[in-house]
């Protein structure tokens, strides 16, 4: 089943192309874009990123394409092409004047807020990768002021996965999973990790062919199996991850699943037997 509102973006996204309205059709491919993220669709997602992009290009809007190329970087960044991901965010970097508002910036002044709220979302992850929890906590604050069906329909699996460091509670997540449209394939990945079930949900980021995301799960699924004594499951799921980062040349998160994994072998072997 289509998810809601398919056909009209579609449809709005074809009369701007034949009116030649190029930055309404720009917008357009972007809506279907995470529509299609939503869908758990990340290649559909992708092409529908590039071709805003090359709208944008043609088009001439700084801040439209800018806004287009941030999400480029992340979605690239998460299918495990890292070197394109690094190449693109050079450029991007390059072609910002010192002092220019970055992804966040601009979308706070585009006065759409599921834009903001993508925006706010990715900005999160980026703090929780660098671990500055206290601005992704800010941010976190900031979201959860929004109205709770957006919430749950773009931000909740970044809330979610990072609950601790964001001082959530599973009281906090459940309150939105209520507002999640059943037939939106991200509903079952907001419910997966609100539960918890990271092994249930890492297999089914590998059918979507979502390695970054696939391993960043494992890794929560090692420290989790650790805590109930399932060591050799544990050490299963860390190689898993560790292949990932391996093939990306990922020296933090090699650093970070080794260490784990030296525990979790550690833990097995001091098992009675």
């Amino acid at each position: 089943m289509p998810p809601p509102g398919l056909g009209d973006v579609e449809r709005g996204v074809e009369i701007a192309l034949a009116h030649n309205t190029l930055a309404a059709a720009s917008r357009g491919y972007n809506n279907l874009a995470q529509i299609a993220l939503l869908s758990g669709e990340p290649r559909r997602y992708l092409e529908l990123l590039e071709e805003a992009e090359r709208l944008g290009q043609r088009l001439g809007n700084r801040d439209l394409l800018k806004y287009v190329q941030a999400q480029l970087i992340e979605i690239i960044w998460r299918t495990g092409r890292w070197d394109e991901a690094l190449r693109r965010t050079d450029e991007f970097l390059r072609e910002s004047s010192p002092g220019s508002p970055h992804a966040l910036t601009l979308a706070r002044k585009s006065d759409d807020p599921f834009r903001l709220l993508q925006a706010l979302a990715h900005t999160i992850r980026l703090y929780v990768a660098l671990r500055q929890f206290d601005r992704a906590q800010a941010l976190a604050e900031e979201v959860r002021s929004h109205r709770p069906d957006v919430v749950a329909r773009y931000v909740l699996p970044t809330l979610a996965l990072h609950k601790e460091v964001l001082g959530l509670t599973d009281d906090d997540l459940e309150a939105y999973l209520e507002h999640l449209l059943p037939e939106l394939a991200e509903a079952e990945v907001c419910r997966l990790i609100v539960a918890g079930d990271f092994e249930r949900l890492a297999d089914l980021m590998a059918q979507r062919e979502n390695p970054q995301f696939e391993a960043e799960v494992r890794m929560q699924a090692v420290k989790q199996l650790l805590g109930k004594g399932r060591h050799e499951d544990a050490a299963a799921q860390a190689d898993k991850a560790l292949s990932f980062y391996r093939s990306v040349g990922a020296t933090r998160y090699i650093r970070e699943a080794e260490e784990l994994l030296t525990v979790t072998n550690a833990a097995g072997e001091q098992r009675p037997i």
